[in-house]
């Protein structure tokens, strides 16, 4: 799920939802400088990328490497 523009100003109940994946940006809705991007990931999610059979292409959104990280 999306929440960059939305975090803080709209009620997520996430894991009510059973929502995998959910990132956001802390510039818009929350009004604080840009930078940070918060994501969570519930355990399904985490269990899947941990199950790629390929490695990601691209650095971008490579949560196995975040992960690491």
């Amino acid at each position: 799920m999306d929440t960059v523009t939305s975090l803080g100003g709209a009620e997520f109940k996430i894991d009510d939802w059973k929502i995998d994946v959910c990132y956001s940006g802390i510039q818009r809705c929350l009004n604080c400088p840009p930078g940070l991007a918060p994501a969570t990931f519930s355990p399904r999610a985490v269990e899947e990328l941990g199950n790629r059979k390929e490695g990601v292409q691209s650095w971008y959104f490579d949560m196995t490497m975040l992960e690491k990280y």
